[in-house]
């Protein structure tokens, strides 16, 4: 029983780290980019992994599913008995396609499914997965984004409603196969079209003047309504709908002015933070002294500067934390608030990406434990800094350094040899660290430390559409 409950949460975890996508924002006067992994580099690790997953059996599930594993070391476990090693396979993203074919007439249902998603099965394999006796297999085939025209007709006449529901949430199905799934005149399928967002304009335009609270609330935000509809919409008798033509990205500026006035604080909220939004509006919004309005107000681009300055100096400090953790408050602004006297609004502008770097340097002196780890972690932070707080006395405040991506080899190498073992965990998951490190975190054979480094992608990531895994749950949104 425990070990079936760490199964699922590894295969969960696997899910994450394939389906993600990394954004690093950097931010401030002085920015740093992090850097990016050689091919030496990840041809060395690919290798180390492949003579792990022979000598260590026991690491052989986080092995695999790490992005750097080879189709070698993949290709070598495809008809392992060991599920969970198969279900990696079928998701991982450098299967080989021969890998896949095999793993399509697997026994177990899941591994079929995550094969049929899996952008490199090949055409011939999809086709065979096509009359795969599961509906979850189908299902999961109509969410694949590489469908041929014959797979496409062959989904859109498929007997079960899910199947068609999954291939209407397919944003690469041509206007074709909408309108055929529209003539159907289902509800469900219509509803699945819509959660799409990829609904040709002219369709959607006539979707949304139906009698139909989940169209027009599942279409509101999307970017091809016309004026018109965003009229039509912007008087819909539920404020989630007006709430939607509020976040629409092409809300005209006198139709937001409208909404701002709107009796429902949640469409004036999301009002506050469009682009579009007038600055008088933005003025008028202000002056409502509500947490989440001012939250949303600091998400605008285009606020001006004057509205981080006037809540930096309000007497409620959950109001000036709030200044201090917002990505787009100015520098000079955060400036101010680092000789706050309260200790959380400092070590939020400790941890600012937009901070500049002379005061970060300012507040790596600090006697706070709290806010030297938050510098420490800042990417904006200099490498002189970074240097003198990987010596720093407190555990908490090098574990910082050691997960700061622009920490530097020489620093991430003396970390690596931290007394602390809560330090080297934090080395064993930075992206930058080098196959020395690598090798030596290794040797120590410590299970613990092993699993986070053998979890670490150096930095790789994935195109959040690489699977179609994760549009499966929208379909969870629509009632029968």
């Amino acid at each position: 029983m425990e070990y079936q409950k760490q199964l699922n949460m590894l295969i969960r975890k696997i899910l994450f780290i394939l389906l993600s996508v990394v954004l690093v924002s950097c931010g401030g006067s002085k920015s740093k980019t992090v850097r990016k992994r050689s091919f030496k580099d990840v041809e060395q690790f690919s290798i180390l992994l492949n003579e792990m997953a022979t000598s260590h059996p026991e690491y052989r599930e986080f092995i695999l599913s790490n992005l750097n594993s080879s189709i070698t070391t993949l290709d070598s476990y495809v008809e392992s008995d060991d599920l969970s090693l198969r279900k990696i396979i079928a998701l991982h993203p450098n299967s080989s396609g021969e890998a896949l074919e095999t793993l399509s007439t697997d026994k177990d249902v899941e591994v079929r499914s995550y094969t049929a998603m899996n952008a490199n099965t090949s055409t011939k394999t999809l086709l065979k997965l096509a009359d795969d006796e599961s509906v979850e297999v189908r299902k999961s085939l109509a969410v694949n984004q590489n469908l041929t025209e014959e797979l496409y007709d062959r989904l859109v006449n498929d007997k079960e409603e899910q199947v068609r529901m999954a291939l209407a949430i397919n944003p690469s199905r041509p206007e074709e196969i909408v309108k055929r799934l529209l003539s159907e005149n289902n509800p469900s399928i219509r509803h699945a079209l819509v959660l799409s967002e990829t609904v040709p304009a002219d369709i959607l335009n006539k979707l949304v003047q139906e009698d139909d609270f989940f169209i027009r609330n599942f279409s509101a935000k999307n970017s091809a309504l016309t004026q018109e509809s965003m009229d039509l919409l912007a008087k819909d008798e539920h404020s989630q709908v007006r709430a939607g033509i509020a976040e629409n990205k092409n809300a005209e500026a006198k139709l937001l002015a409208k909404l701002a006035k709107d009796e429902d604080s949640l469409v004036r909220i999301y009002v506050a933070a469009h682009k579009n939004t007038p600055h008088e509006v933005l003025e008028e919004l202000f002056k409502e002294e509500n947490w989440n309005m001012y939250a949303n107000l600091f998400r605008n681009p285009n606020l001006p500067h004057s509205f981080f300055s006037q809540l930096a100096k309000h007497d409620s400090v959950l109001f000036r934390q709030l200044v201090a953790q917002q990505k787009l408050t100015p520098p000079q602004v955060l400036a101010s608030l680092a000789t706050d006297k309260e200790l959380e609004v400092v070590r939020l502008v400790a941890a600012n990406e937009n901070t500049n770097y002379t005061v970060l340097s300012e507040l790596a002196k600090s006697t706070e434990v709290d806010v030297r780890a938050a510098v420490a972690k800042n990417i904006q932070t200099t490498d002189e800094v970074i240097t003198l707080l990987a010596n720093d006395k407190e555990p908490a405040v090098r574990r910082a350094v050691a997960v700061n991506e622009t920490a530097s080899a020489a620093v991430l190498d003396q970390l690596a040899k931290d007394k602390e073992l809560e330090v080297r965990m934090a080395v064993a998951s930075n992206p930058n660290i080098t196959i020395d490190v690598i090798k030596l975190l290794l040797s120590e054979e410590t299970k613990e430390l092993t699993r986070k480094v053998l979890e670490n992608n150096l930095g790789k990531s994935l195109e959040l559409d690489f699977m179609a895994f994760y549009r499966l749950p929208m379909l969870d949104s629509i009632g029968n």
